[in-house]
């Protein structure tokens, strides 16, 4: 939408005259370049918001987000304010920014309210207090279906300087019909599965990895975009957030398919590239290729258990192992177990999995240090002791080996929280 500033600023300002909502206009870089009413702006009136507030995200997540939708793109921030996204295109269906009208207060102003905010600005000078409480109390309460209304107004204020609004009507179109697709197809599946029906979300992954096994692949893709839509509307912008219950999802579907095949288990090794990708997505379009690069190579490795079966020993090798990793195992403890050589055990390893003993052990330890990082709060002390490492240097080694860098910058990146020692 290449339009001259100037027009840009009258168009907003109408819009904000009208509503006494605020309006921003970002670049396709995320830099401000227009803006209206600051004074009713908190996010002008306060300090600057805090390195993890998802004030500093959820621009950029808005816009993609009705980018895709082709519509207006309504989300909530930190303090419970509701911001409308439109984001600007160009004719040839390009992203070149967007236009995010903001902050709209839909609950009572309250107590709790006004320490949210606050919580969001700790260095709030005293001035800077004064403005927030006048910009707090100036601001009108709205119900949902005036929020629905503001929402199409605005949609239409920003759309009424493009030329042509048809890269507008193709995302929308586009999405419409792929959120049709995938609800006629999960709808299907769970006609022809009545079970599947009354399951709940954490029984997902059992039924992705079902439809895996039985051979239905477009089946399976659709249910795993219905899930991935899902997460991005309850997260309300936390992108980190989502990236979270991205990964839990693909731990979950690892566990899951050992659950549907235990005799395959040795088979199913978690993707550390994969993982380490995921941390790097910075926008929806990533996500959703990941996604579906995660279900193509939990497809391939399906694949594999039902055709690629192991020797006996390497299957109850790896069985045992999935099942004692935490404690102290070593080669001929496992080969004394199984009443095997040692060094015929070894031979197996390098020849059946293309990996010595030592090296299948580390990453079963990995895999589960990687379960734990995400989902736990224990210091990497305790996650190397539960696991099977017999000290936190030698596990952090071991894991820069396999992921590229270490525990605690993996936990720092994947949750955004700093650790205060190294033992975190």
């Amino acid at each position: 939408m290449e339009i001259a500033h100037d027009e840009v600023q009258q168009n907003i300002q109408i819009f904000s005259d009208c509503t006494g909502i605020p309006v921003t206009v970002y670049d396709q870089s995320f830099k401000v370049i227009l803006r209206t009413l600051p004074h009713k702006n908190l996010c002008c009136a306060s300090t600057r918001p805090q390195a993890d507030s998802g004030c500093r995200t959820a621009p950029s997540f808005a816009a993609q987000n009705a980018y895709s939708l082709g519509e207006p793109y309504i989300y909530s921030c930190d303090c419970g304010f509701i911001f409308l996204c439109v984001a600007l295109l160009t004719p040839n269906g390009q992203f070149s920014g967007c236009q995010i009208a903001g902050p709209i207060r839909m609950e009572p102003l309250s107590q709790d309210l006004i320490a949210t905010v606050l919580s969001q600005n700790p260095n709030c000078s005293c001035a800077a207090y004064s403005q927030l409480m006048l910009a707090l109390q100036q601001m009108p309460e709205n119900t949902p279906a005036q929020i629905e209304s503001l929402s199409k107004l605005f949609y239409n204020n920003v759309t009424s300087l493009c030329r042509d609004t048809a890269a507008y009507e193709r995302n929308r179109d586009l999405f419409r019909v792929q959120n049709e697709i995938g609800e006629n197809i999960f709808k299907y599946k769970t006609l022809q599965a009545p079970q599947a029906a009354a399951s709940t979300q954490a029984g997902e992954p059992a039924q992705l990895i079902a439809l895996l096994f039985d051979g239905h692949t477009t089946e399976a893709f659709a249910l795993l975009e219905y899930i991935l839509q899902r997460h991005l509307s309850v997260e309300d912008g936390s992108f980190e957030r989502i990236k979270l219950g991205l990964l839990k999802l693909y731990m979950d579907l690892c566990r899951a398919i050992l659950e549907k095949n235990r005799l395959f288990q040795n088979n199913i090794t978690i993707d550390f590239p994969l993982v380490k990708h995921l941390s790097d997505i910075q926008n929806v379009h990533e996500l959703f290729a990941w996604s579906h690069d995660m279900l193509k190579q939990l497809q391939t490795q399906v694949s594999a258990t039902l055709y690629d079966g192991y020797s006996d020993w390497i299957v109850r090798a790896m069985q045992y192992i999935q099942t004692h990793y935490m404690e102290k195992l070593t080669l001929q403890a496992l080969a004394r177990t199984l009443h095997v050589h040692a060094s015929y055990l070894s031979k197996l390893f390098k020849k059946d999995v293309g990996m010595n003993f030592t090296d299948y052990l580390n990453a079963v330890r990995i895999e589960q240090s990687i379960r734990l990082l995400s989902t736990t709060d224990k210091t990497l002390l305790e996650i190397a002791s539960a696991v099977g490492f017999e000290d936190q240097s030698y596990f952090t080694k071991i894991f820069r080996k396999v992921m590229g860098e270490t525990p605690k910058k993996y936990r720092t990146r994947l949750t955004g929280e700093v650790p205060q020692s190294d033992f975190i």
